[in-house]
């Protein structure tokens, strides 16, 4: 029996559809044309405001692939920001954030796993409350490595799906990925712990 409340394949589905869906020049990590300084973002307030999705150290968030639940992460120079990259592999994270009912447990790897269709499975683990599996499997994704990375991990009652997508000669796809993850999940729960979902807009009634 599922522990998540809503369609357990959504939160892995839409990364990579999303991926495959946003143009090139909006994918600074992707992209022919020289990136800015402003398409890097450290962070961004998502799930109607309950979290910060902070990108793992040397990452940043492509400021052009923001949309409603969905963001994707790359290297930080590869979106012409500043930092340390010297030592951090390249990769592609997709982030999906959906809001969950209040309670609802937090997911396990067994979940991912259930849901991973013509992907064979090389390893499962739950690590701190996030849920890690890495997987082999065609990606759509030219260039990148058939080995991949799918977590989850609930914060502030909102279920944040990743994938983590590697060029083939990346350290990414091997351990260090789940160590990426890890940091993006630990990062994001420390800098969301005062945040609540954001309450509707109460809608002014006109009574001339």
């Amino acid at each position: 029996m599922s522990i998540w409340t809503f369609d357990r394949g959504l939160v892995l589905a839409a990364g990579l559809a999303l991926a495959a869906c946003v143009p090139a020049s909006e994918m600074g990590f992707l992209s022919t044309t020289p990136p800015q300084p402003d398409s890097a973002l450290r962070a961004a307030v998502m799930g109607d405001g309950a979290i910060a999705l902070t990108a793992p150290p040397g990452y940043c968030i492509d400021a052009g692939s923001l949309k409603p639940g969905f963001a994707l992460i790359a290297r930080c120079d590869t979106l012409g920001g500043a930092g340390r990259t010297a030592n951090v592999p390249l990769a592609l994270i997709t982030a999906t954030v959906v809001t969950q009912k209040a309670g609802t447990p937090a997911p396990r790897a067994a979940d991912l796993v259930s849901v991973l269709d013509n992907a064979q499975v090389l390893q499962a683990k739950d690590q701190k409350g996030v849920a890690l599996v890495q997987s082999r499997g065609e990606t759509g994704l030219q260039g990148f490595s058939d080995t991949h990375w799918r977590g989850a991990f609930l914060v502030n009652d909102v279920m944040v799906g990743l994938a983590l997508y590697a060029p083939v000669d990346s350290k990414a796809s091997g351990p260090r990925g789940a160590s990426i993850l890890n940091a993006l999940a630990t990062q994001t729960k420390s800098n969301s712990a005062n945040r609540r979902i954001a309450a509707p807009t109460p809608v002014s009634s006109n009574t001339n």
